[in-house]
């Protein structure tokens, strides 16, 4: 495998990089600081002097929300330590904002936030971004009609276009639930224009178990359906891993399996690596690197 395919992504080691860092509307409407709790082991700078060595990859997936500040000083500090490390940033994943929200001067607000954090992976040479089609954080926010949906992305993907990135949906929660509805986004942006992020276990059942060390067995049939419904769309995979063993045997679901639906769609783009379960996370990079080595030769 072309070793420029592969990535690591900080969601990996989100066990050892600290709280994630979100906002979210109060009864007022107000956005407020919303951290969802992670302990902190480690700082991003030691997150990217660590990658090389642990893993031996060339990139880096960085998820906003590891991000303490959103300020040119941030963006400067992380540059050195990628370019102390010999790293690129190939995706950064956006959890901000609702560009399905209802409400239009919240909606407004929100996808200049997400514009904002665009311009930051901009600065970093980020390749790929995404944002969410719903917000997991605001699940009480009263959603439009699908129609807001397509345009909302539409004028994020022109402003991705203008800064040299490609803006890509995740099967992410919320109404991405339905693979059949990220098929209605794309074809009303534009397939050439909108590419998914394609997280290989998140559709249910198998998504409520992606963060646990030993999963229980659940029904794979409907991820598999999902994902093959979204593989002729891939911009980049990321390789959700639970519970690998040393011998690259993957539970609760086939990963190799959803990796070849890709490779039949055609995909010939990059794979982030995204350990979840928070045990042993340098090593279990290191055997996805394997599986994903072994997968696409």
């Amino acid at each position: 495998m072309d070793r420029s395919r592969l990535a690591v992504s900080t969601w990996s080691l989100h066990e050892s990089l600290g709280p994630r860092m979100l906002l979210k509307r109060d009864a007022n409407g107000v956005k407020q600081p919303h951290f969802l709790p992670h302990p902190k082991t480690m700082t991003l700078a030691d997150f990217f002097d660590c990658v090389r060595a642990e893993v031996d990859v060339d990139n880096v997936e960085l998820c906003a929300f590891h991000v303490d500040h959103r300020v040119p000083a941030s963006s400067a500090e992380i540059n050195r330590a990628l370019a102390r490390n010999g790293l690129k940033v190939i995706s950064m994943p956006i959890d901000a904002g609702n560009i399905s929200v209802a409400n239009p001067v919240w909606l407004e607000d929100d996808l200049r936030e997400i514009e904002g954090w665009m311009d930051f992976a901009a600065d970093l040479g980020a390749r790929y971004v995404r944002a969410n089609a719903s917000s997991y954080v605001a699940r009480d926010e009263a959603l439009a009609p699908l129609d807001v949906t397509i345009s909302s992305y539409r004028r994020l993907c022109d402003y991705a276009e203008a800064r040299g990135m490609v803006m890509t949906i995740e099967n992410h929660g919320g109404i991405t639930t339905d693979p059949d509805v990220i098929l209605q986004i794309i074809q009303g942006v534009g397939g050439d224009r909108l590419k998914v992020c394609y997280d290989t276990a998140n559709f249910p059942p198998v998504a409520g178990v992606q963060m646990l060390a030993n999963p229980p067995e659940v029904d794979t049939a409907p991820l598999y359906d999902g994902l093959k419904k979204i593989a002729p769309y891939v911009g980049i995979i990321h390789a959700k891993v639970i519970a690998l063993d040393e011998n690259l045997r993957h539970r609760p679901y086939d990963l190799e399996r959803t990796l070849r639906f890709t490779i039949d769609a055609g995909f010939t783009g990059p794979v982030s690596i995204e350990y979840g379960a928070g045990v042993d996370e340098w090593e279990n990079c290191r055997r996805t690197k394997r599986l994903l080595e072994r997968v696409f030769g």
